[in-house]
């Protein structure tokens, strides 16, 4: 008896030592952001002159932070949920006390969300390498953890990478050349490209990061035979544009229909449409029906955006008009896709 209680006492410490091991491991890993790629647009307007100041605002300029690789999470959640199923194979976790990883063995919590920043300096240049502009904006990286409760799995997931506008105010209007130029000089006080090396951080402007890209206008044929009617300029999450389907594809139906029809939705072999958002839904309007494009009638169209348990979002396609209306009710339907 004595025997085995000591056995068991030593393995459970032994199994406790490897739980210890692989939060360290998970927390040396997740110590630094995940490869980040920092894109910048050059397409610079004037706006605000003053003229007493003889100065102006320049804008145009956005700034992306893009995760390069998605996959760069899985590689310490597949470790932990290797460990995690061993140890669920002993038997042992209930009786040990073990509600590992939702609970750390180590400290208050291992698996913890993760969020931070990288304050970046933008820099504007003129053709004399004068720096005649400089914003310091903050772009944010967060990932969450969520453990099945039935299974004990840990999975991480990456929140949308993000983007701001940067506005140069004030520059002298006797500073500005023919030719200006961006430059990222530093991100969190060091040097850029001290950075780039040290936090797998790739700089670039916009042109050479979508350089390889397929460009499509607005009202082109999409791969899956609709119409492009969006393009955010950039591709982030593995998409750029939005297609609406085409015009034989629209229906008359409740919102609780319009969304089941979007997602069993196949044309072209493609089978990931969805309901568009309001957003997404005003964009159809202004740069599709307003131009003539794509087969609208003027009438009611859902988007998926709820209001509430028994209302949902719409918009008049005769005048751009949007209101809630009863999910009930029937409206067209046109399902839309990103890529």
């Amino acid at each position: 008896m004595g025997a085995d209680a000591r056995n068991d006492i030593q393995w459970r410490k032994n199994w406790i030592a490897r739980l210890t091991e692989a939060e360290q491991y998970y927390a040396n890993y997740m110590k630094d952001p995940a490869p980040y790629s920092l894109v910048y647009s050059t397409d610079l307007r004037q706006d605000n002159i003053n003229y007493q100041a003889e100065t102006l605002d320049i804008s145009g300029v956005t700034v992306y932070l893009i995760l390069n690789n998605r996959s760069w999470f899985a590689i310490p959640a597949n470790v932990i949920n290797q460990i995690w199923q061993g140890l669920a194979a002993t038997g042992r976790t209930k009786d040990w006390g073990l509600n590992w990883p939702a609970k750390s063995v180590s400290t208050g919590s291992a698996f913890v969300d993760q969020n931070g920043k990288f304050n970046v300096s933008v820099e504007l240049l003129n053709d004399k390498k004068n720096v005649i502009g400089k914003q310091n904006v903050a772009l944010s990286y967060r990932w969450w953890r969520g453990i099945y409760q039935d299974s004990g799995a840990l999975v991480i997931t990456p929140v949308e990478d993000s983007a701001i506008n940067v506005t140069f105010s004030g520059v002298k209007a006797d500073d500005i050349t023919d030719r200006l130029n961006i430059n990222i000089a530093g991100i969190d006080g060091v040097n850029a490209q001290t950075v780039a090396q040290n936090k797998r951080i790739s700089i670039m402007p916009i042109d050479e990061y979508t350089k390889n890209d397929i460009v499509y206008k607005i009202g082109d044929k999409g791969p899956a035979g609709g119409i492009v009617f969006h393009d955010r300029g950039i591709s982030i999450n593995g998409w750029r544009y939005v297609e609406v389907a085409p015009k034989e594809s629209e229906k008359k139906l409740s919102w609780y229909d319009a969304i089941s029809y979007c997602q069993n939705l196949n044309i072209g072999g493609y089978t990931d449409w969805h309901l568009p958002d309001y957003s997404e839904l005003n964009f159809m309007y202004q740069n599709l029906k307003t131009k003539g494009l794509g087969g609208f009638s003027d009438n009611w169209y859902w988007s998926s955006w709820e209001l509430g348990a028994n209302d949902s979002w719409r918009q008049r396609f005769s005048d751009g008009h949007q209101s809630n209306f009863s999910k009930s009710t029937t409206s067209s339907v046109r399902s839309v896709r990103a890529f």
